[in-house]
Protein backbone atom coordinates (compact mmCIF):
# COMPACT_ATOMS: atom_id res chain seq x y z
CA UNK A 1 0.00 0.00 0.00
CA UNK A 2 1.08 3.50 -1.09
CA UNK A 3 1.97 5.95 1.80
CA UNK A 4 -0.11 8.65 2.00
CA UNK A 5 1.24 12.38 1.26
CA UNK A 6 -0.60 15.57 2.34
CA UNK A 7 -1.33 18.06 -0.38
CA UNK A 8 0.60 20.50 1.83
CA UNK A 9 3.43 18.06 1.47
CA UNK A 10 3.13 17.91 -2.64
CA UNK A 11 2.50 21.77 -2.67
CA UNK A 12 6.06 22.48 -0.34
CA UNK A 13 8.21 20.38 -3.10
CA UNK A 14 6.48 21.97 -6.20
CA UNK A 15 6.92 25.09 -4.96
CA UNK A 16 10.63 24.66 -3.98
CA UNK A 17 11.10 23.00 -7.55
CA UNK A 18 9.48 25.83 -9.35
CA UNK A 19 11.08 28.86 -7.56
CA UNK A 20 14.69 26.80 -8.51
CA UNK A 21 13.58 27.12 -12.07
CA UNK A 22 12.89 30.92 -12.08
CA UNK A 23 8.90 31.10 -11.46
CA UNK A 24 7.54 33.84 -9.11
CA UNK A 25 4.89 32.45 -7.09
CA UNK A 26 1.65 33.34 -5.32
CA UNK A 27 1.46 33.43 -1.61
CA UNK A 28 0.77 30.09 0.17
CA UNK A 29 -2.57 30.41 1.16
CA UNK A 30 -4.18 29.80 4.69
CA UNK A 31 -5.58 26.48 5.69
CA UNK A 32 -9.35 26.94 4.29
CA UNK A 33 -8.61 29.98 2.17
CA UNK A 34 -10.44 29.82 -1.73
CA UNK A 35 -8.49 30.07 -4.86
CA UNK A 36 -5.79 28.63 -7.00
CA UNK A 37 -3.28 26.86 -4.74
CA UNK A 38 -0.15 28.33 -6.74
CA UNK A 39 0.29 30.46 -9.57
CA UNK A 40 3.63 30.09 -10.84
CA UNK A 41 4.83 33.53 -13.54
CA UNK A 42 7.86 33.50 -15.69
CA UNK A 43 8.08 36.38 -18.24
CA UNK A 44 5.45 35.22 -21.04
CA UNK A 45 4.69 32.22 -18.97
CA UNK A 46 1.88 31.42 -15.85
CA UNK A 47 0.74 28.58 -14.45
CA UNK A 48 -2.50 28.42 -12.55
CA UNK A 49 -1.92 24.85 -10.37
CA UNK A 50 -3.96 23.00 -7.97
CA UNK A 51 -2.96 20.65 -6.09
CA UNK A 52 -4.14 17.27 -4.57
CA UNK A 53 -3.37 14.73 -1.93
CA UNK A 54 -2.28 11.37 -2.35
CA UNK A 55 -5.22 9.36 0.21
CA UNK A 56 -4.89 6.02 1.63
CA UNK A 57 -8.69 5.85 0.91
CA UNK A 58 -9.05 4.46 -3.30
CA UNK A 59 -12.26 5.94 -3.58
CA UNK A 60 -11.25 9.64 -1.66
CA UNK A 61 -7.97 9.79 -4.46
CA UNK A 62 -11.11 9.89 -7.41
CA UNK A 63 -13.08 11.77 -5.80
CA UNK A 64 -10.32 14.45 -4.94
CA UNK A 65 -9.22 13.80 -8.33
CA UNK A 66 -12.38 14.56 -10.41
CA UNK A 67 -12.71 17.78 -8.27
CA UNK A 68 -9.24 18.64 -8.69
CA UNK A 69 -9.89 18.57 -12.65
CA UNK A 70 -12.60 20.90 -12.17
CA UNK A 71 -11.02 23.15 -9.94
CA UNK A 72 -8.24 23.53 -12.45
CA UNK A 73 -10.02 24.29 -15.69
CA UNK A 74 -12.29 26.35 -13.38
CA UNK A 75 -9.71 28.80 -13.66
CA UNK A 76 -10.47 29.81 -17.21
CA UNK A 77 -12.81 31.58 -16.00
CA UNK A 78 -10.54 34.12 -14.60
CA UNK A 79 -7.92 33.79 -17.56
CA UNK A 80 -5.85 31.23 -16.81
CA UNK A 81 -4.10 29.96 -20.24
CA UNK A 82 -2.84 27.21 -18.84
CA UNK A 83 -4.19 24.77 -16.12
CA UNK A 84 -2.51 22.23 -14.09
CA UNK A 85 -3.46 19.84 -11.42
CA UNK A 86 -0.56 18.70 -9.48
CA UNK A 87 -0.43 15.51 -7.55
CA UNK A 88 1.84 13.09 -5.97
CA UNK A 89 3.55 10.79 -8.55
CA UNK A 90 1.92 7.65 -6.70
CA UNK A 91 -1.42 8.55 -9.11
CA UNK A 92 0.42 7.11 -11.96
CA UNK A 93 0.01 3.34 -10.69
CA UNK A 94 -4.04 4.03 -10.97
CA UNK A 95 -3.78 6.22 -14.06
CA UNK A 96 -4.39 4.18 -16.99
CA UNK A 97 -7.65 2.17 -15.16
CA UNK A 98 -9.10 5.45 -14.53
CA UNK A 99 -8.33 6.61 -18.31
CA UNK A 100 -10.06 3.35 -19.31
CA UNK A 101 -12.74 3.54 -16.51
CA UNK A 102 -13.71 7.20 -17.70
CA UNK A 103 -13.33 6.32 -21.82
CA UNK A 104 -15.06 8.58 -23.95
CA UNK A 105 -14.91 11.55 -21.43
CA UNK A 106 -11.18 11.39 -20.79
CA UNK A 107 -10.56 11.35 -24.26
CA UNK A 108 -12.56 13.98 -25.24
CA UNK A 109 -11.15 16.29 -22.29
CA UNK A 110 -8.03 15.49 -24.25
CA UNK A 111 -9.12 17.88 -27.08
CA UNK A 112 -10.93 19.97 -25.23
CA UNK A 113 -8.98 21.27 -22.80
CA UNK A 114 -4.97 21.35 -24.65
CA UNK A 115 -4.31 23.88 -21.75
CA UNK A 116 -5.01 21.66 -18.97
CA UNK A 117 -2.16 18.88 -18.04
CA UNK A 118 -1.29 16.85 -14.91
CA UNK A 119 1.66 17.28 -13.00
CA UNK A 120 3.01 14.33 -10.93
CA UNK A 121 5.24 15.22 -7.86
CA UNK A 122 7.59 13.50 -6.54
CA UNK A 123 8.31 14.52 -3.32
CA UNK A 124 11.29 12.96 -1.99
CA UNK A 125 13.55 13.63 -5.03
CA UNK A 126 12.03 16.67 -5.36
CA UNK A 127 10.90 17.21 -8.95
CA UNK A 128 7.95 16.64 -11.32
CA UNK A 129 6.72 15.18 -14.76
CA UNK A 130 4.43 16.91 -16.82
CA UNK A 131 1.68 14.87 -18.33
CA UNK A 132 -0.79 15.20 -20.66
CA UNK A 133 -4.45 12.93 -20.73
CA UNK A 134 -3.32 11.35 -23.58
CA UNK A 135 -0.11 9.64 -22.21
CA UNK A 136 -2.92 7.20 -20.93
CA UNK A 137 -5.24 7.13 -23.69
CA UNK A 138 -5.09 3.46 -25.41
Amino acid sequence: MSTPLSSEQTERTLRRVLQKQGFRLSKARAHGETGVDIIAERPGHTIHIEVIAYKRSGPARTKDFCEGIFRSLSRLDTGAERCVLAMSDQFAVGMAQRAAHYRTAWKRMTSAFPEFSLWLVDCPAGRYRECKLTDWVT
